[in-house]
């Protein structure tokens, strides 16, 4: 074989073997993107690659606060420089449902890494059709939190005292079924029960045990169907839809559910044979600035009388606080000509950064909600909520203003 001849194979060689050597780096450092996300507690973390754009999922597991919790992804995503020679995208998943996306451009120099350049959006872009079907590691699924929610109920009917007092402490269990499918169940521990509520506040019993499925639509529709047992003892199905609008700011959505009464006494189930439909339409604004949300309602509620609700819900890292205004139908037959008004909360309790440890069930502490009448109407604007993470902390933790 001649000079020329071996010159020419050599040459082959080293281009074949540089290029192959230099792909295994490229698929090294993707793997270490992917561990390192997984490292930090995410979960349902999957890459997607073509020339132009890297596009990561993630589900934040690790921090009670989703904009924590995104932003150590973002964080994360940042600390890997060759990132930057094209666009990087971060899909946010919640129970395997994609909420929002988060995107950098192609970086001009490393100073530029960190989470200046990043934007978020409902839109997940053309890249999420084939990238929905990527391998994802550390599933969520069949993953069980026992999520322990304090629970406050108090009412002011009597003039002789101020509050008569409910307390107890709800064990839940939560497991991730399928993609968007949640399974809740939770028993009623009480603490405390003043005289007036009946005995069955006293005991010991089932509270929520239902089913969730979650699902999401084009044009940023957003989807959740609920069925089993719910709080105000009842039982049945709920159905609700919210449109963001583009720029995610103006929303519109709609809630129906159809129930029956029903009640647990000494661990025997009983329902009731009174179905009612209720149900609300609502349109909405997100003020980025104060990331503070004000919504307009018309409802239906339990006892078929119609109302209408002006509601001020300011959004904060481990809290979400407002006011609400409302207004019912037969003013005759109840207190303060049909209106009300007051003030609610949520509070997110520590800890704040719980990491999972493989299918071992973690225990962790919910949300704790309050609400306030002004007014001290008892029959007459009543309600349900379908699941016991139902507040507003969480209905807008992942809007693309806060994960940012």
């Amino acid at each position: 074989m001649g000079f020329i001849q071996k010159s020419v194979i050599a040459l082959f060689a080293v281009v074949f073997l540089s290029g192959f050597i230099g792909s295994g780096r490229l698929y090294a450092q993707q793997d270490r993107v992917v561990a390192a996300l997984v490292q930090a507690g995410f979960e349902n973390v999957s890459l997607y690659e073509n020339d132009t754009v890297a596009l990561y999922t993630i589900q934040n597991s690790a921090y009670k606060s989703q904009e924590v919790g995104v932003g150590k992804a973002l964080d994360i995503l940042s600390s890997f420089e060759e990132l930057g020679n094209k666009r990087c995208k971060l899909v946010v998943l919640e129970n395997n449902v994609p909420q929002i996306a988060l995107e950098r451009p192609v970086l001009k120099e490393a100073a530029q890494m960190g989470r200046a350049l990043w934007s978020a959006g409902y839109d997940l872009g053309t890249e999420w059709k084939m990238a929905k079907g990527a391998t994802r590691e550390n599933s969520s699924l069949f993953k069980a939190d026992i999520v322990v929610y304090p629970e406050l109920i108090f009412q002011n009917y009597r003039l002789e005292r101020n509050y008569d007092i409910v307390a107890n402490l709800n064990p839940t269990l939560e497991v991730s079924l399928w993609k968007g499918m949640k399974f809740t169940a939770q028993i009623i521990i009480p603490l405390y029960r003043d005289e007036v509520y009946s005995r069955i506040y006293g005991q010991v019993r089932p509270g929520y045990l239902s089913l969730t499925q979650s699902f999401r639509l084009p044009y940023r529709i957003f989807g959740q169907i609920v069925a089993g047992k719910f709080n105000n003892d009842r039982l049945g199905v709920d159905f609700r839809l919210r449109h963001w609008f583009y720029g995610n700011r103006f929303y519109v959505g709609g809630r129906v559910g159809y129930t029956t009464s029903s009640y647990f006494d000494q661990w025997k189930f009983y329902y009731g044979s009174k179905w009612r439909v209720t149900g609300e339409i609502e349109a909405g604004y997100y003020w980025k600035r104060y990331n503070t949300t004000f919504s307009v309602r018309g409802q239906r509620f339990l006892l078929k009388e119609y109302g209408l609700r002006l509601e001020m819900i300011r959004h904060l890292r481990y809290a979400s606080i407002g006011f609400y205004i409302n207004k019912l139908e037969n003013a005759y037959l109840i207190n303060n000509n049909g209106f009300n008004g007051g003030f609610l909360f949520q509070i997110a309790l520590p800890p704040y950064k719980y990491k999972r440890r493989g299918y071992i069930p973690r225990v962790t502490t919910g949300e704790f909600p309050m609400r306030y009448n002004a007014g001290n109407e008892k029959y007459y604007g009543k309600a349900y909520m379908a699941l016991p993470d139902d507040f507003a902390y969480t209905e807008f933790a992942l809007h693309p203003n806060r994960c940012y």
